[in-house]
């Protein structure tokens, strides 16, 4: 993970907790009645084997996410989970074998909303300038409304080896939209102006952190990187 979309911290809780599950569930195309109120699982509303286990699985997924940002990945249990999912422990292992194979399936749900929301952000630009401009503004809105708290959150957690190969292949992938569309723009060695564009990111996250003004650190950003691509 670029480090400039895994050092955000400072929101308050309740953000943190509504922004993320968004995150989460964003992508699915059925949503929890109640994002993080899991003691109520609407059981009832499935109307099929199918229906159900997705609806629990969404369920898991959004109680993980809670626990994690509550307790942090050292205290992280699949007991707690499924209590706030509203799931009898035994029903959580027929979804996941452990706290760990859970958070994953989380990181693996947010790492795929987050290149797809950068990929929308520079969908149908030609303009490098412009290119720019959505990159930078896309990441440190995603920073800076606390979505990828949770990243930072499982940062602790320690995952099975085969699902963090898998995480890391998707970690990969979060450059490829900005480096897709500077090569259709025209611009050479895409791959890298596309990483030293990202260290202009990580540099401004890190002084938003530090107090300076959101706002003037994405401009100063957007026309140091601009610059660069010219």
């Amino acid at each position: 993970m670029p480090a400039a979309v895994v050092r955000y911290q400072g929101l308050p809780h309740s953000c943190l907790k509504a922004s993320v599950c968004r995150a989460i569930c964003s992508h699915q195309e059925a949503r929890l009645t109640s994002r993080w109120d899991n003691s109520r699982v609407p059981k009832l509303l499935a109307t099929t084997v199918a229906e159900n286990r997705a609806l629990r699985q969404r369920a898991l997924r959004s109680a993980a996410a809670e626990v994690l940002l509550e307790v942090g990945g050292d205290a992280l249990t699949l007991a707690e989970i499924a209590r706030r999912a509203g799931l009898a422990r035994s029903t959580a292992y027929a979804y996941c074998n452990s706290a760990s194979e859970l958070i994953a399936q989380v990181l693996s749900d947010e790492l795929v909303a987050m290149t797809s929301h950068l990929t929308d952000a520079v969908a149908h630009e030609t303009n490098v300038h412009r290119i720019i401009e959505k990159w930078v503004h896309a990441s440190l809105t995603y920073v800076s409304d606390g979505r990828h708290a949770l990243v930072k959150a499982a940062s602790k957690v320690e995952l099975p080896g085969e699902r963090r190969a898998e995480l890391e292949v998707l970690h990969r992938g979060l450059l490829q939209p900005l480096v897709t569309a500077l090569a259709t723009a025209g611009v050479h060695h895409a791959p890298r102006v596309a990483q030293q564009v990202m260290a202009v990111v990580d540099v401004a996250v890190r002084r938003v952190e530090s107090g300076a003004p959101a706002e003037v650190e994405a401009k100063a950003a957007i026309a140091f990187a601009s610059t660069g691509c010219v």
